[in-house]
């Protein structure tokens, strides 16, 4: 995983990290007072819509500003697919302004779970591992 630090771009927010694997996730880690800022993420000049939104425990920003809920923190994932398969530019905007732009030269490696980034079903354990006998084949660093 890539990492990349934004810093406070907005007034009443804050993009901490934009992080990127890969399997083409790219994430955006932050905080907000309020409503969380308008992000759009373009991928080698290609706008793309996100897979995921939430709000994460930010107990910091909380306590800083005397807030009495500590959910002040938000992600946003998408799932990039280049057409090209690699991450030639990756630009970050809040609220219509262009915070962060990297040219990671990275070649995306599709997994084999991919359909799990997009699946709106809730999984369990049995949906997601195989079953069967276990495997003859070790990697020599876990036999003796």
């Amino acid at each position: 995983m890539s990492a990349y630090k934004v810093g406070c771009v907005h007034p009443t927010s804050c993009v901490d990290v934009l992080e990127f694997e890969p399997s083409g996730l790219v994430r955006v880690l932050g905080w907000s007072i309020g409503a969380e800022p308008l992000l759009e993420l373009l991928v080698n000049g290609a706008p793309l819509d996100p897979v995921a939104g939430y709000r994460t425990y930010r107990p910091d920003v909380a306590d800083r500003l005397g807030a009495a809920h500590a959910f002040r923190g938000f992600g946003r994932d998408w799932l990039a697919r280049p057409p090209n398969g690699e991450f030639l530019e990756i630009e970050l905007r809040v609220e219509g302004k262009s915070a962060l732009r990297v040219a990671p030269r990275v070649r995306v490696q599709v997994p084999a779970y991919d359909g799990l980034f997009t699946t709106p079903a809730v999984l369990g354990r049995g949906d997601i591992y195989s079953f069967g006998p276990p495997t003859d084949d070790v990697a020599e660093t876990f036999s003796r």
